[in-house]
């Protein structure tokens, strides 16, 4: 009779760290992103005509979104096949390189054209 309770104890804790992880995770993600949405359209107006900034802003955070859903499962396969340490020592390096790639660029239309030879 001790064997399924401490069985059943043993795998709540294992569900309940491997959930508060992943809430973690989230949250920081969700804090990440929430925290930079209220300055893009000052960032954006500085680019576009005024009546533009909320379709640019929309395309952003589409753009984003899109990209974290292509980038998710070749990541997780890439890892699958090498490991996750190697999928995490490249991905801040790449991020960098294309920060700076973005930031030594001038204009908008610079930049775009930078984003586009970095993706594709």
């Amino acid at each position: 009779m001790l064997g399924p309770i401490h069985a059943t104890a043993h795998s709540r804790s294992f569900f309940s760290n491997r959930t508060t992880i992943v809430g973690v995770s989230v949250s920081l993600n969700v804090a990440g992103f929430t925290i930079i949405l209220p300055v893009i359209p000052f960032l954006v107006g500085r680019y576009v005509q005024l009546e533009l900034v909320g379709l640019y802003v929309s395309l952003i955070v589409s753009v984003f979104a899109l990209c974290l859903f292509c980038a998710a499962p070749v990541l997780v396969l890439i890892s699958d096949h090498h490991g996750r340490r190697p999928v995490f020592i490249l991905m801040p390096r790449s991020i960098r390189a294309g920060i700076w790639t973005i930031v030594g660029c001038s204009t908008l239309a610079q930049r775009a054209s930078s984003v586009c030879d970095i993706f594709g």
